[in-house]
Parts: C-alpha cells; structure tokens; sequence
C-alpha cells in the first residue's frame, strides 16, 4: 500500500505552532470542536481503510480506529508524528507515516475513506491534493473536509494559510472536479450575553490589526483571561471527554450565510466520474 519513495511538493513543513497538540490548553468549546468532526467522521469508517492527512498529533485516531479496520495517520511535521507514535506504540491497526498532502506516499486506491480536518487552508495547491485524494481513494471512497468559514464574523486568519475557501467557492471547485457533495454547518455563533458582546469586538480588533501572538503559550494567556479556565487536549480524544456539537446540512441558500463558525464536507466521486 506504501510506496518506497516519497516526495515532496509542500513547501511548509512545519506546523507545531499551528495544530492542536496534546498538552496544549484549550477552551472547552475547542474541545468540543475536535471531538465533533472525529465523531462525525467516524459515521463513514466502519470496518473501512481510513486515512487522515494532517493528523497532527493524532488525537483522533483512536477514536477512528474503534470503528475502522485500519487507520494511517499522515503528517509532514516529524516532530508531530513522534507524539502520535508514543502515543498508538503497540496498536496493530494504526499506522503513523510523514508525509506531503500534494504527493502521497500511497498506491491507487488504497483507502475508503480519507480525512482533512481543519488543515487544507494550509496547503500549497489544495486543487493538487484533491487530485491525490481521487487516485487514492478506491472508486466508492468518501473524502471528509472541515474547515473554519471564513465568512464567520469572528474569523481569525492563520499566517501560514495559503488559502481559505468561502462554503460557496469550495463547493464550486468541487463540483468542477467532479466530485458530488454535501456541506454541514457546525457551532452556530451566539452573540447571546456579556462575554460575545465584549470579546467579539476585541477578537475582530486584534484580528485586523495582527496583533494576536503567534506562539501558542501566548495565545493560552489570551484565551485565559478572556475565557477562564482551560483544559489540556489529551493524546487521546475519547467519547464523553467533552460535549458534542450539532452538525446541520446546508441547503444552497445557506451556503453564504455567516452563523456557522465550521463548516463540514462530505465528498465523493460524482456518478460517472
């Protein structure tokens, strides 16, 4: 399934101070958004080969492999894998794996399903991931997307993203490489008491004017004043660790719409494809 060769396109290689990692501290709403995308991609990995690409520390794949029949965790940042490593040392159904997103160390049609959570803002050529992903993937296989919507009042953008798709632009482009798809809306926005009518301002402000820190122990200060106590992320997620979201499909009217803070992919080939 694994070539002997692998090659690199993505230029940016390191992410430590981008992805959640266990031991960082976290509010318990991002908690929460890490448990529901892993919860809601495991609806589609029963008894299937699963990949996901940027896995980062692999918080997740545990909870994958409850359900999967073998999961691959894909990252181009050694220094993440060697957490995923220590943590699923011994477990025969995971699999850890450096690599790049835009040239994937795997023979055709590999995998069922293939996962990118929260992380395709950071590639290079996502137009070339997406090429990856269908010749990986067998012919019924299921890509999972989520990325934050950038039409969220809030919306705070990463210095290393390249690029970040509006629910409309990446259902286009999707569509355009024949892919047939379905969009959710995760994590509603309140502006429902003191703290969203004091903290959203401050948040757009900061945002604006690129003040917001880039380490991410400074960002935990930040978060700590403004939203009290955190939580370390564990190495494992598990089920009951933290609430779940609601994940609610979009119709085409909603796809503009502001009030969702994620946004939800389910991806598969179109008929004929």
């Amino acid at each position: 399934m694994i070539k002997t060769a692998a090659r690199f396109v993505q230029t940016e290689r390191n992410f430590t101070q981008e992805v959640e990692l266990p031991g960082h501290r976290a509010t318990a709403e991002q908690l929460s958004m890490m448990l529901t995308r892993y919860e809601f991609a495991s609806r589609y990995c029963k008894s299937r080969r699963v990949l996901e690409v940027a896995c980062g520390g692999g918080t997740g794949l545990g909870l994958l492999a409850k359900v999967a029949q073998s999961v691959v965790g894909g990252d181009i940042t050694p220094e993440n894998l060697a957490i995923a490593r220590q943590t699923y040392q011994g477990r025969e159904n995971i699999q850890l794996v450096e690599m790049d997103a835009l040239a994937m160390p795997f023979e055709d049609h590999s995998f069922d399903v293939l996962l990118l959570l929260d992380s395709l803002y950071f590639l290079s050529d996502f137009p070339l991931f997406l090429k990856e992903a269908k010749r990986v993937l067998k012919s019924e296989g299921v890509l999972i997307l989520t990325t934050v919507n950038p039409q969220w009042k809030d919306f705070n953008p990463s210095r290393k993203a390249s690029r970040y798709y509006s629910a409309s632009d990446l259902l286009e482009l999707l569509q355009r490489q024949h892919w047939g798809v379905e969009v959710w809306g995760a994590f509603e926005d309140s502006e429902d008491g003191w703290k969203s009518a004091v903290i959203s301002p401050l948040r757009r402000i900061a945002s604006n004017l690129r003040i917001i820190p880039r380490s991410v122990r400074a960002k935990e200060l930040l978060k700590r004043i403004f939203y009290g106590k955190l939580e370390k992320f564990s190495p494992e997620i598990d089920e009951g660790s933290a609430p779940t979201g609601k994940v609610i499909p979009l119709t085409s009217a909603d796809l503009s719409s502001n009030r969702h803070k994620l946004l939800y992919f389910v991806v598969q080939r179109a008929s004929g494809a």
